[in-house]
Parts: C-alpha cells; structure tokens; sequence
C-alpha cells in the first residue's frame, strides 16, 4: 500500500521542481533581481539594422572610446566613470554631448548617465552611475557632435579592470 504513495509523492516532487524551474526562468528583470542578461532585448531585436548601421558609420569616423570608472563606489552606490573620446588620429574629440548606458550582467537593469560638454583640452567626459555591484558590466556610449554620431559597446569585468578601450565593432581591450 506505501508504492502509490512513493509514486504520487515523486511525480508531485517533479511537478513541483518544473513549476519552480519556469518561476525563476520567467523572472521579471523590471524588479532589479529578475535575470535578464539584454535590457530591452526585443526593441534591440527590432532595430537591428539601425543599430549595425550605427556601428558601421562609427567605424567610418574612426573615434576611440576610453572608458574608466572608479574603483570603489561611493556610500550611495555612485561610480564616476570617465570616458576619454579620441579621433582617427589619437588627438583628444572636445565639445561632444556624451551619453553612457551601463547594466550589470547579473540584473540586466540600465543605468544612464549624460555629461554634456563637461570636457577639458584632453577630451574626457565624466559621468556619475549607480554602479554598486562588483562583476561584469556592458557599456554603450553614444558620442555626437553635430551630424557625427559615435557608438561603442564595451564589455568591463570591474572586479578585475579597470580601464576598457571600447571600439564600435563591439569592444576589445588594446
């Protein structure tokens, strides 16, 4: 008489674990715990070609994206993050209007910045992010001055770096 009660206690133990399985993978990534690795993944999937044609004319242009946020945080859980833009020829870009965007592999939640003409004669551009968490973080800059517009997408382990150099075609260190 216990085999029936063995058998419906495993199958309801399966049916409770794959009822648990499809909760955590069906996360909501809005709530800041969710597990969304791409923000915004389906607007990204719709605009693709926009996005690789961005890409290819920051190709075009020739300019270099520096990323360099502090190592430590502050109480708040604010990082600055300085970005040094430079042309085709290594000479520092001035008078951009700089845009960073900055989500954490683990939550997936974008953290946006703008330092708008914030620059010296070296071409750095300084933003404040909330950026607590140690790990993998992925960067978009957009950098536009007039009719020129500049992407980067980078990938930043701040753990273990601290100094990324972002390149349109998608980033890797130099």
């Amino acid at each position: 008489m216990r085999w029936p009660i063995i058998i419906v206690g495993m199958l309801s133990g399966h049916v409770g674990a794959m009822v648990l399985a499809v909760n955590v993978a069906s996360g909501d990534s809005g709530s800041g715990n969710g597990h969304s690795v791409l923000p915004s993944y389906y607007e990204r999937a719709v605009q693709w070609d926009e996005s690789r044609a961005a890409l290819a004319r920051s190709v075009e242009l020739g300019w270099q994206a520096t990323i360099s946020p502090a190592v430590f945080a502050d109480q708040a859980g604010v990082r600055s993050v300085v970005i040094e833009m430079r042309d085709a020829e290594g000479a520092p870009l001035t008078g951009l209007l700089v845009q960073a965007k900055a989500w954490h592999h683990a939550i997936g939640e974008i953290q946006e910045g703008e330092a708008a003409a914030l620059t010296g004669a070296d071409g750095t551009y300084r933003v404040s992010l909330p950026m607590e968490r140690a790990g993998q973080w992925s960067f978009e800059i957009l950098a536009t001055r007039g009719d020129d517009a500049f992407v980067s997408q980078s990938t930043l382990d701040l753990a273990s770096a601290s100094s990324l150099l972002g390149t349109p075609a998608g980033g890797s260190p130099r």
